[in-house]
Parts: C-alpha cells; sequence; structure tokens
C-alpha cells in the first residue's frame, strides 16, 4: 500500500471532503461495529501483511518516534463479504507484548480488541484524500483515510484506515474532491 504523508485534524471539516463521509471519518466508536452494520454481507477480514519493518517517516513521526526503528505492521482488507471495503495499515512500537498481542490477531479485527480494553486512550483522529495505488485498488483513484494512535499499558499503536471505492458505490457515497 502506498503511504499517505498529507494529514490533517477532521476539524474543522474540510469543505472539499461532503458531509456524508463525516461518520466515517470523525466517529470515534469501532469502525469495524460501524462497517458490520453497514454491510449487507458478512464483515471477512483478509490479512495481506504482517511483520517488522522501517515505518514510513510519518507513520513514525506520528508515534513520536525519532531516528529509523523497526515497527511492528499488519496490514489488513476488512470486506463486505469477498470485497475489500477497507484497507488497514497498523504500525506498533516493537515490544514483546506488542508483537504476542498482534501474532495472536490472525484474521480478527483489531477493533474488536481495543474497542474491549478499558485503559485504552485513543488520540485525536487525523484525515487525508489522495489518490493511491495498492492491491486492493489498484488504479488511481481518490482514497479518503483517517488515522489515529492507541495507546493502551500493552502496545502503542497507529491505525490507519483507507476507505476502497467499492464501500463508497455500495454506500452511495459521493466522491471527495481534492482536499486542501
Amino acid at each position: 500500500m502506498s503511504f499517505f504523508t498529507r494529514w490533517r485534524p477532521v476539524t474543522p471539516w474540510p469543505p472539499s471532503v461532503p458531509r456524508a463521509w463525516q461518520p466515517w471519518l470523525a466517529s470515534t466508536d469501532s469502525l469495524t461495529a460501524r462497517l458490520s452494520s453497514a454491510m449487507p454481507a458478512p464483515l471477512s477480514v483478509v490479512l495481506t501483511h504482517e511483520g517488522t519493518g522501517l515505518p514510513a517517516a510519518d507513520e513514525q513521526h506520528r508515534l513520536k518516534q525519532s531516528g529509523r526503528r523497526y515497527m511492528l505492521t499488519r496490514e489488513v482488507l476488512l470486506c463486505c463479504g469477498h470485497t475489500p471495503w477497507v484497507a488497514a495499515r497498523s504500525v506498533a512500537l516493537l515490544t514483546p507484548s506488542a508483537q504476542q498481542l498482534l501474532a495472536g490477531m490472525g484474521r480478527t479485527p483489531l477493533g474488536h480488541w481495543l474497542f474491549t480494553q478499558p485503559d485504552t486512550v485513543r488520540s485525536s483522529l487525523e484525515m487525508t484524500l489522495s489518490a493511491c495505488s495498492s492491491t486492493a485498488s489498484p488504479d488511481l483513484q481518490p482514497l479518503v483515510g483517517r488515522r489515529s494512535v492507541f495507546t493502551h499499558p500493552r502496545i502503542t499503536l497507529l491505525v490507519q484506515e483507507f476507505f476502497l471505492p467499492p464501500m463508497g458505490m455500495a454506500l452511495a457515497l459521493p466522491p471527495p474532491g481534492p482536499m486542501r
């Protein structure tokens, strides 16, 4: 998945992004639960990558890390049946407890764990809009995404979620324009 580097706070709401996207980009509840409610077919998770690697500079900066250091990465597709709706990328500080937690996730949505932990703190949300080529969206199409950092005693994790064109079409969401 290509990395986005132009992130901005979700408030104030940018005029170039239709308000219909606000419940998806600005909500602080579980995206997994929200998707499950909106999908006409069961939610499925496809694990596309899991391992260690060097994060993008903006990811490292968002996690308040200096210098180039290896981190844990996990990429999944959240699908409506077999159709990818969301491409998610998580980046975590490389600690033994984070390794153990992420290794045990498999095809379980990370949100199922995060939103059941009472001592999890979530940062403010940021959003991005860019053309992106990814496994889930091979032709360059505008994608809208959001991200935030979750802090828990066992893990510090940057969660990035990119909403794919099939989701927008299925939910009749107007395409976003260029973000200013």
